[in-house]
């Protein structure tokens, strides 16, 4: 009876071992010596991976990582970059690439205080998220972040048009489909998209 019962902790042990191991995915961060170092980084909430990151390196070595010590890291094909909120001059989080390009994409999440206590919850609990804007969008808590050159802007439904046409003012084609509707604040993945190919397309 004894050897059975260590046999059902062991077992379950295991499992759970298993189980903590297979939270990670293949990976790599990036030092602001620019080093690249390849690992394994832990599947987390989404929130938390916009503020730090669990990381393990080839070696086995384990870490806990954030914007004070890199300034981006791959995880499987979603990559995350060491960024200041527009709104707040005093704080890095980690912003996830959607759209690379001429304009970049970048999406966040409203941190839980959860996660993320003091001036900095208190501060995004304030930022109203993208379904404020946009009601089709599921996740309540994603905001969307444009970058082109020095313009970071984040995307206000409310002024979406007058927002929109300073990173697309270079093509009429985009801004003339703002105007009359077909462009939308509903559509800024497909208007994203469309702009980076048309530009391509100019500077070949």
């Amino acid at each position: 009876m004894k050897k059975i019962y260590l046999l059902i902790i062991f077992i379950f042990i295991s499992t759970i071992n298993l189980l903590s191991q297979n939270n990670y995915s293949k990976g790599y961060v990036v030092t602001f010596n620019k080093d690249t170092i390849h690992g394994e980084i832990k599947q987390t909430s989404n929130s938390e991976m916009y503020i730090k990151i669990y990381f393990k390196d080839a070696l086995g070595n384990q870490s806990v990582l954030n914007t004070n010590t890199i300034i981006s890291y791959k995880i499987d094909n979603d990559y995350y970059y060491r960024k200041m909120h527009p709104y707040s001059y005093d704080y890095y989080y980690f912003f996830k690439l959607k759209f690379d390009g001429k304009i970049k994409l970048y999406e966040f999440r409203k941190i839980p205080e959860t996660i993320e206590s003091g001036n900095i919850s208190s501060e995004y609990s304030n930022v109203k998220s993208i379904t404020t804007y946009f009601p089709n969008f599921e996740n309540q808590n994603t905001i969307i972040f444009l970058e082109k050159d020095d313009l970071v802007k984040l995307v206000d439904g409310s002024r979406f048009k007058r927002q929109i046409k300073k990173f697309v003012k270079d093509d009429q084609e985009i801004i003339e489909k703002i105007v009359d509707k077909t462009y939308n604040e509903s559509e800024i993945y497909s208007l994203v998209r469309k702009y980076n190919e048309n530009y391509k397309k100019r500077n070949l």
